[in-house]
């Protein structure tokens, strides 16, 4: 979010209380599109949480050492 590469997304009509079918489903749809989803985390699971860093580190985004032109 601090760095335009997250967004959190809910269900129009179940909202946060989606069941655990649909949250799979969209992580599957979402991984497939090239995000991470916050659902695979192990410490913090955030189901509606999605990301997509091209492979660089909060070091990197911090430091501004970022090709955005990558993210096209």
């Amino acid at each position: 979010h601090n760095y335009g590469v997250a967004v959190d997304l809910t269900f129009q009509k179940e909202g946060y209380n989606a069941s655990n079918a649909l949250w799979k489903k969209f992580g599957t749809v979402a991984k497939k599109h090239g995000f991470e989803w916050g659902g695979d985390w192990k410490n913090f699971i955030d189901k509606p949480h999605l990301e997509m860093t091209m492979g660089y580190s909060i070091n990197d985004f911090k430091n501004q050492m970022i090709d955005y032109s990558r993210f096209k």
